[in-house]
């Protein structure tokens, strides 16, 4: 509801208000008059929302989704898991430590002692060492898309790109000194791991799947690192 809406109804409630101090023909027919124009106004508005939204599917598909998924009738929430005893749990920490042993149990561990085989280089390009320029750093913060979720770092890219001019040069000095130490930041390496149902019984953890949400800073570095190496 927009600040054009609730003026709408704020009318509307008003002149009610006035129709009960003297119930008079004429500031009935006012109520009416506002409150048709509350709910025609209500009605265009979310039409012309509803038609941003499409229109910027592109951009914001995390938007589109939660308007559509809440106007849904049933909207079913993880209640409970079964862990590997075949017990169902409930409570909210017990069904986090399932779903994460369970994804982790998904990846393919590595064995200890072995060793990678040794490989010809088939490749004699070297990218040397990759420069970055507080020029690079700001042209890719303006073009972060504002609608994405921020990793545990809490930085979201909505306030990056709004800050872009001001943050390049102190994130770039970051890149660099990552880039040749070879250590990023924990955050970075750290990710908000949401499971998201596919389809079967909903109390078992091997139908959901994670999404990671990761720093957006470091997402910035690594198209850096990318850049150079495609080029």
């Amino acid at each position: 509801m927009n600040r054009r809406v609730r003026k709408a109804y704020r009318n509307k409630l008003k002149a009610w208000q006035r129709y009960l101090e003297h119930k008079r023909s004429t500031r009935w027919r006012e109520y009416v008059q506002e409150r048709n124009l509350a709910s025609k106004i209500e009605r265009d508005e979310k039409r012309a929302f509803e038609r941003k939204l499409a229109k910027e599917i592109g951009l914001n598909r995390k938007g589109f989704f939660k308007y559509v998924n809440s106007k849904l009738t049933v909207r079913p929430e993880i209640s409970a898991l079964i862990n590997e005893n075949g017990e169902l749990v409930h409570d909210e920490k017990d069904m986090c430590n399932v779903c994460n042993r369970y994804f982790h149990s998904a990846f393919n561990q590595p064995i200890d002692g072995e060793e990678l085989p040794e490989m010809d280089c088939i490749c004699n390009i070297d990218i040397g060492n990759i420069e970055v320029t507080p020029e690079m750093v700001k042209e890719k913060l303006e073009r972060l898309n504002k609608y994405k979720s921020c990793g545990p770092d809490n930085i979201h890219p909505h306030m990056l790109k709004e800050t872009a001019s001001s943050v390049c040069f102190p994130l770039s000095m970051i890149f660099e000194e990552s880039l040749q130490t070879g250590e990023t930041p924990d955050d970075w390496r750290k990710a908000n791991v949401t499971p998201i149902f596919k389809k079967g019984d909903r109390n078992d953890p091997a139908n959901y799947r994670p999404v990671s949400l990761t720093s957006q800073v470091c997402k910035v570095l690594e198209t850096v690192v990318r850049d150079n190496i495609l080029n």
